[in-house]
């Protein structure tokens, strides 16, 4: 028996309960050919064309940084609005997608105001630079289902004058200090993208975005939860390095850009949602990634050699 030689397709409702066909790169027979179209043809209309547009005005988010980011907006529809929910999350490297969903509060009516606050001091918090989405999905008393456009922010105070510089893959976003400074920090991290390039072969996945702290309490503060002896710090799955700036020590600085440049990099190249990386190998490349050792910490190593008291592996 002859058969259509026609791509696969793949029929599976999206983010809008709409149903989209997806096609693929192998070759089914012509009988599923004949099965998927019977799928179509029983669809309901509504599901296969777009869903009714969406009424939402006012839709905005407010951060009271770094604690609490509250979501609003007004909603209409020609009918009663029975049910509301906030999907939310933000963007980052994760092993699925992950959807975040709230149920704010409202009374039933053809028009509704509703609220929600996404309270980091609960959830734990992001770091300063992440990018948060949003969109509303609401049902009124027909059963019409509407969602609105996702909407995004980033997550950042918005009381300092945030000035950016960029170059080679790299955003570094700073305040309190000229533009020399920026473009000298700027030029140690792509210092620290050529040293992994051509040492351990590591690349960055995307852009990178280096938040400059003009002090470590600055920096502290703007992360919850943190130890106070942090002086900088890496999140791989996000692509950002936020620090605070040594008053006294400007190779520190520079070195600390590096330093925790090179543990987005590791972590890209490794993240797995299986297991991690040890510690002592992640440590290891980024201190590699500096330069010479200190003299101090080459002194310290100095004598552990001597002494024959290094650990072992």
């Amino acid at each position: 028996m002859n058969t259509l030689n026609i791509p696969e397709f793949t029929v599976r409702p999206d983010s809008s309960s709409c149903y989209s066909i997806i096609t693929g790169g192998s070759f089914m027979r012509r009988v599923s050919f004949h099965l998927l179209l019977l799928v179509i043809f029983l669809l309901p209309a509504g599901q296969v064309l777009a869903g009714p547009r969406p009424d939402v005005k006012n839709d905005q988010v407010v951060f009271s940084f770094p604690e609490t980011a509250t979501f609003t907006a007004t909603l209409s529809s020609t009918s009663e609005i029975t049910s509301v929910i906030l999907e939310y999350g933000n963007e980052q490297q994760t092993c699925g997608e992950v959807i975040a969903k709230a149920f704010p509060l409202f009374a039933p009516a053809s028009s509704v105001d509703v609220e929600w606050t996404w309270d980091m001091r609960q959830s734990g918090s992001l770091p300063p630079g992440a990018s948060i989405w949003w969109r509303w999905r609401y049902t009124d008393a027909s059963g019409a289902e509407f969602v609105s456009d996702k909407r995004t922010a980033t997550w950042l105070d918005d009381i300092h004058n945030w000035q950016t510089v960029s170059g080679s893959g790299l955003r570094l976003h700073y305040y309190g200090k000229d533009a020399a400074f920026a473009q000298a920090m700027l030029e140690a991290g792509i210092e620290g993208l050529r040293r992994n390039r051509e040492q351990t072969g590591l690349l960055a996945d995307g852009v990178v975005d280096i938040y400059i702290y003009p002090n470590y309490t600055d920096m502290q503060d703007a992360v919850l939860y943190e130890p106070s002896w942090t002086g900088g710090q890496a999140y791989s799955d996000f692509n950002i390095v936020i620090m605070g700036l040594s008053d006294f020590d400007e190779e520190w600085n520079r070195k600390t850009v590096i330093h925790e440049l090179t543990h987005v990099l590791v972590g890209a190249f490794t993240f797995s949602c299986i297991g991690t990386l040890p510690g002592w190998i992640e440590e290891g490349l980024a201190m590699f990634s500096e330069g010479g050792l200190d003299p101090g910490m080459q002194s310290m190593l100095d004598q552990s050699i001597r002494t024959d008291s290094l650990i072992s592996l």
